[in-house]
């Protein structure tokens, strides 16, 4: 008898656990696809430099530094944003990051001039960051500790390939 009821407290337990497993699996799945999307986003602006170049009438030197602001703010905000991070919750985290992204993406649509163009690209430069750090923490704390190093490599590899495509 009392190798039953322990039989059953073993699988309400699995029971339990599968569903929290299946869910974290998905959204696993959800942060590689969100990565992959965003590694299209650190290469969009290439088909459209001849039309940004003549639009705000600037050379090809000013041009690469719209690029390189989305790196630079990227460089700045990696070590700050996974101590933010570290005490949010991950909603309120993504909502942020979503945020950066809408606000960017805004800026660079109705631009008046460059400079409104270079601060948009920045500001989804951050997002760029913060989504990141967000997709790599969520999914390490999401994976089990055996897996971990696989399912980032999975982050990782869905931002190289899109890349890669593009």
């Amino acid at each position: 008898m009392g190798s039953n009821v322990s039989e059953n407290v073993s699988m309400e337990s699995e029971t339990l656990q599968r569903p929290a497993t299946e869910k974290a699996n998905l959204i696993i799945v959800l942060l590689a696809l969100v990565g992959f999307s965003f590694g299209f986003v650190l290469f969009k602006l290439l088909p459209l430099q001849q039309m940004i170049m003549e639009t705000y009438h600037i050379s090809e030197g000013a041009y690469g530094f719209l690029n390189a602001a989305q790196n630079y703010i990227s460089l700045i905000l990696l070590i700050p944003v996974g101590f933010m991070f570290r005490k949010w919750e991950a909603r309120k985290s993504i909502f942020f990051v979503g945020c950066f992204f809408v606000v960017g993406g805004l800026i660079m649509a109705f631009a008046p001039n460059f400079v409104f163009f270079v601060i948009g690209r920045a500001i989804e430069g951050a997002g760029v960051t913060l989504v990141q750090v967000l997709q790599f923490s969520l999914a390490a704390n999401l994976a089990r500790p055996e897996r971990r190093s696989m399912v980032v490599s999975i982050m990782v590899s869905s931002t190289m390939i899109a890349q890669v495509i593009y």
